[in-house]
């Protein structure tokens, strides 16, 4: 088993009874945390509707799935933000959103073509929180009156974002984080810890990889024991993040693991300062002896949420881990996301 089949079986096997019932729905939204694979399931569901097979569907092996695989079927489009330029040729593409543009020409005219292999045509819309309302508007007609044949799919980690008339029109399927049981059959060759760390999302892992987590505890494990300072840690984040070479939406991606690495040492050191065990799933805690009271950790916890949110904005990374150094300070000094120290 891959680690784009695990997982979400009931799903799997209510959608291949729709599809050989013929009722399989026109558009689906698939919902869940960022790295739990709802790329990938896509992809699953596009090429069991098309799959050759007779049995087992989707087999992998046939042209269909293969073409799917590559990513050459002709019928099949992919949209998301930022697309490199030979996917973007009429430059309609944005770093920061996905743009009417895009789903006037790639989504509503592609749907509406005629199918080259003759089973239909279909759009996935990968981070579909991406749309602007503008685009998202621009998609409820399609919904309520969809071309013969056609399937809209919508992935995204923040369904709320989503407008409900968008919402309303489309079959949900929420994906659920993988078990211990599901990571070990999915994955391997990674460490223990990065298996913790990942939290059921197998697609975090190879990212986790290239992150150098032991460098990132160890930053904030120095500055928590005061040997530098709020701007010389996002300093060495900085650099973390840049060793790691991700651009673009995959630097965005790396960010948000280093937020939550560093998320799940504080919510470690926090439990550990309340009486718990002394080691989690961020790893060993050596910080038994100067652990900052605890109000200070919850501090530096919504300091990490604002840097989340950042993410969202869109605010570079050096302007949001600058903030978040400041505020990482100010908490470890006793005062309060808001400036107020406490007594």
């Amino acid at each position: 088993m891959t680690w784009s089949e695990a997982g979400a079986a009931e799903a799997r096997h209510m959608l291949c009874a729709a599809h050989a019932a013929g009722r399989l729905g026109h558009s689906w939204l698939l919902t869940g945390e960022a790295g739990i694979g709802k790329l990938e399931f896509a992809y699953w569901l596009v090429r069991m509707r098309w799959c050759q097979a007779q049995r087992e569907r989707p087999c992998g092996d046939c042209r269909s799935c293969r073409q799917v695989d590559t990513g050459n079927h002709p019928d099949l489009v992919l949209v998301r933000r930022d697309p490199p330029p030979e996917a973007d040729p009429q430059g309609l593409g944005s770093k920061h959103e996905i743009t009417v543009g895009q789903v006037r020409e790639l989504v509503l005219a592609g749907l509406s073509l005629r199918a080259v292999e003759g089973g239909g045509r279909v759009v996935i819309v990968d981070s579909a929180d991406d749309l602007n309302e503008e685009s998202q508007n621009a998609l409820l007609k399609l919904l309520e009156e969809p071309p013969p044949g056609s399937l809209l799919i919508l992935v995204t980690a923040r369904a709320e974002s989503l407008l409900d008339t968008v919402r309303s029109r489309c079959q949900e399927i929420r994906l659920a984080p993988l078990s211990e049981q599901e990571m070990a059959a999915a994955v391997s060759g990674h460490t223990e810890r990065l298996c913790r760390l990942a939290r059921g999302r197998p697609g975090c892992l190879e990212q986790l990889a290239r992150l150098d987590v032991d460098g990132l505890l160890a930053a904030l494990d120095g500055f928590l024991a005061g040997s530098c300072s709020g701007p010389g840690l996002a300093r060495s984040l900085e650099s973390i993040l840049t060793a790691a070479g991700a651009e673009g939406a995959e630097e965005l991606s790396a960010r948000r693991l280093t937020l939550e690495v560093l998320h799940q040492r504080i919510h470690d050191l926090a439990l550990l300062q309340a009486g718990g065990v002394g080691e989690g799933p961020s790893g060993r805690l050596s910080l038994e002896a100067d652990l900052p009271p605890i109000d200070r950790l919850f501090d530096m916890e919504t300091a990490l949420m604002s840097a989340l949110t950042d993410i969202r904005r869109h605010l570079p990374a050096a302007v949001s881990l600058t903030a978040l150094g400041t505020e990482f300070e100010r908490a470890r000094m006793g005062a309060g996301p808001a400036g107020k120290r406490y007594t």
